[in-house]
This record gives C-alpha cells, sequence and structure tokens, in this order.
C-alpha cells in the first residue's frame, strides 16, 4: 500500500510557550518524508494572513507561512510521518483532491488533521493499493464498463474503512 499525500500547514513560527508551531511541523515534514517534498511560502505570504485583521496575533501578517507537502510514500513512511506530526484519520466526506502525486485527476481521499490548535492544516489522504513490487494496481481495466462505479464505489469504501479503523486513533 502506498499513501499519495497533499497536505498544507499553515502558522507562526516561534510560538513562546507552544511546542509545536509551523517551524517544528517543517522541520518534522523534512525529517519523515524528506526535503524533496516540501514547499514553503515566504514569511508574512500565508493563505491566512486576515487572521491579523481580526483581532488575532499580528504576527499572522509578517511572520506566518503556509508549509505545502506532496508526496507518495510507502506505508512505513507514511506511518512514521504521521507518528511524527500525531495525525489521525478524521471520518468525513470530500469531494476529493484534485492532483498531487497521483496526476491531474480527481481522485477520493480521506482527510487527516495534527491535533493542535496553533497550526491550521488541510491534509488529503489517498490510499494506493500496490502489488508485491510496490506498484500501484490498476483496478477498473479488467471490470466491464458498466459495472466500474459501482466496484469503484465498494473499494472505495471498503479501503477507506480500512484506513479509518487503523489511523482514526492515531498511531
Amino acid at each position: 500500500m502506498k499513501f499519495s499525500i497533499v497536505a498544507t500547514f499553515s502558522g507562526i513560527p516561534e510560538q513562546h510557550g507552544i511546542d509545536v508551531d509551523i517551524g517544528w511541523v517543517e522541520r518534522e515534514c523534512v525529517q519523515a518524508l524528506g526535503a524533496e517534498h516540501v514547499d514553503t511560502t515566504e514569511p508574512g505570504d500565508c493563505e491566512y494572513d486576515y487572521l491579523a485583521d481580526e483581532g488575532s496575533d499580528e504576527r499572522w501578517k509578517t511572520e506566518a507561512y503556509d508549509v505545502t507537502v506532496s508526496a507518495l510514500v510507502d506505508r512505513e513512511t507514511f506511518d512514521s510521518w504521521c507518528k511524527a506530526l500525531y495525525l489521525r484519520a478524521r471520518d468525513e466526506q470530500t469531494i476529493g483532491t484534485l492532483g498531487g502525486p497521483l496526476g491531474l485527476c480527481i481522485v477520493p481521499d480521506l482527510v487527516f488533521s495534527l491535533d493542535e490548535q496553533q497550526v491550521i492544516d488541510c491534509i488529503r489522504v489517498t490510499p494506493v493499493p500496490t502489488n508485491t513490487a510496490g506498484e500501484p494496481i490498476p483496478t477498473m481495466e479488467r471490470i466491464p464498463e458498466g459495472e466500474r462505479e459501482e466496484v469503484a464505489e465498494r473499494t472505495w469504501d471498503r479501503l477507506r474503512s480500512a484506513v479509518l479503523k487503523v489511523y482514526s486513533e492515531g498511531i
């Protein structure tokens, strides 16, 4: 099994008295997934900078930044990443992920969240079944055209249930 990850974290670095901040998330993403998978915006270039205008910390305008992760990883790497960031799967319906490591398509996904109030997150994960060689399994090619939607829905429901069972309480 592989996991396609598309995630964005936003926050203020080095908040006093807080162990988990955007700098910590960035370091953990780099360590768990590898630096080639992590992109950051410049300080002050954060999609949540409007929070400063709404009475929150002024540093949302000047110091906050976004960390974006996009990766296709094996289960061991994914588990390490979930452990490092204390991620949990949430039982929520989504419209899916557009793009990311699986290419320009919409794929079903699961929502994961960072159990922390100081960092805003949007984490979407798609489990990708693989064969023994670790290559994604093309599941729909052998199924007759008229049955694909039903089979795809059943397959997704099984995958979704299995991932929620393992990851909803954290690793």
